[in-house]
């Protein structure tokens, strides 16, 4: 269904795309995986003609629909839940409107025949069951009030349903790029169910094992600019990998050990009279070999947090704090106290205020009820869940981490950069 040939792109020095080929059948369920940087999205985006190629076809076989949503998305609207995840289905409330203005107005004869023709159109649509499908996907999503306001919802629920809206488009492939990177728990379940219980193929970007596990049987991989096919599980796929690359390593090795037997001789004999010509060809046919390239291993990163003044017994405590938006209450009576040393997860579904409290204790937000008190030498940070927000995009990399340090840090940003694989300009 898709024919890749021969893709070719480059951003500067880096190549990210170098002569890969592939073929996607309709139903196939595919992994792309491969770290950050070597162009899984970008080749979404390819797919999705949302990036152009430097060189190569990247085809689809006609009269099929490919659904595409990026990883990060900003959606924003003044629409209910329902009313913004039905918007996909255009067409429908693009007639819904027609057959309005044609009832304004039926004393016309002409208008008449147009009424029951398109009536006719509404109903071949089947609106009654794209709103029953619609209610079913957001429920299964996690929705409760489905008349909610879209530009109340918290990012992790806008992400929702913009799933929402890829799923119910009812393509013929899709194309999931980090899909669970919003989803809580609950939420993810229902995903993974959800697409093992339906028959389309994907290409799925996605960092969580356990869903590589359960849903794929062939992976892509982009290393360094190659794409390496592999068939099975995802257990299998990396023993084929381990076995590819000390194959490789193998060949590489034999290749070198002939290459250099060859070399002494053409060494030996290249002053000979009469051996200096045999001597020659030997080179000539040397240089011609195609040397086995083997894949350098790739860095990776090593930081740590550095020394850090030892804090009080108590790092945190939370007496009877209440939180809430536009007469939403988040929470109440929120009572918590954390020990140096003690590592955290804060477990809810999606909108119960997860964030919130972290803004309450970076005190990004003002406390409108109860208390929060930092102890002693304790300074709190917080890693943003939406990057965008916070990362200024018109400064370097450089400029950017800068920013953040105090003065006697700042002659380590460098170094520091090039512990998180930051390099070059």
């Amino acid at each position: 269904m898709i024919i890749a040939n021969k893709l070719n792109l480059s951003f500067g020095k880096q190549i990210i795309f170098n002569q890969i080929s592939f073929n996607i059948n309709q139903n196939e369920r595919i992994a792309l995986i491969g770290r950050n940087g070597s162009g899984k999205s970008t080749l979404l985006k390819v797919r999705a003609k949302q990036h152009l190629l430097d060189s190569g076809d990247c085809a689809i076989e006609n009269n099929k629909k490919i659904a595409y949503v990026p990883q990060d998305i900003t959606l924003v609207s003044n629409k209910t839940i329902f009313d913004e995840a039905f918007s996909i289905f255009e067409e429908i409330t693009t007639v819904e409107k027609e057959i309005k203005l044609l009832e304004q107005n039926l004393s016309c004869v002409d208008n008449i025949d147009k009424y029951h023709n398109i009536l006719e159109k509404y109903k071949e649509l089947n609106p009654q069951e794209c709103k029953i499908k619609t209610t079913q996907v957001l429920e299964g999503l996690g929705f409760k009030n489905l008349d909610t306001q879209v530009n109340t919802l918290s990012v992790g629920w806008k992400m929702r349903l913009v799933l929402a809206k890829l799923l119910l488009q009812d393509a013929d492939f899709y194309l999931f790029d980090e899909p669970t990177n919003h989803l809580d728990i609950f939420a993810k379940d229902w995903f993974l169910e959800f697409l093992k219980s339906n028959k389309f193929g994907f290409l799925l970007v996605c960092h969580d094992k356990y869903f590589l596990d359960k849903l794929c049987n062939k992976f892509f991989e982009l290393d360094q600019g190659n794409l390496f096919i592999y068939r099975g599980s995802f257990e299998s796929y990396k023993e084929q990998k381990a076995k590819r690359k000390a194959d490789l390593q193998k060949a590489f090795e034999e290749q070198q050990k002939a290459i250099n037997r060859k070399m002494k001789t053409i060494e030996r004999f290249r002053a000979s009279a009469t051996k200096s010509k045999m001597a020659q060809s030997m080179l000539k046919s040397l240089e011609k070999i195609e040397v086995i390239d083997v894949e350098s291993e790739q860095k990776t990163t090593n930081f740590n947090f550095g020394t850090v003044d030892r804090s009080g017994k108590i790092v945190i405590t939370i007496e009877n704090v209440a939180h809430s938006f536009n007469n939403k209450q988040i929470f109440t009576n929120l009572n918590l106290e954390i020990e140096r040393g003690e590592k955290v997860a804060l477990v809810a579904p999606n909108g119960f205020g997860k964030t919130t409290l972290f803004n309450l204790i970076s005190q990004k937000y003002n406390l409108q009820k109860g208390k929060i008190e930092l102890g002693y030498n304790v300074f709190p940070a917080i890693f943003e869940q939406d990057q965008n927000q916070c990362l200024n995009s018109n400064n370097s990399i450089y400029e950017e981490v800068e920013s953040s340090c105090k003065n006697e840090a700042k002659p380590l940003v460098r170094s520091f950069l090039g512990s998180f694989l930051f390099d070059g300009d």
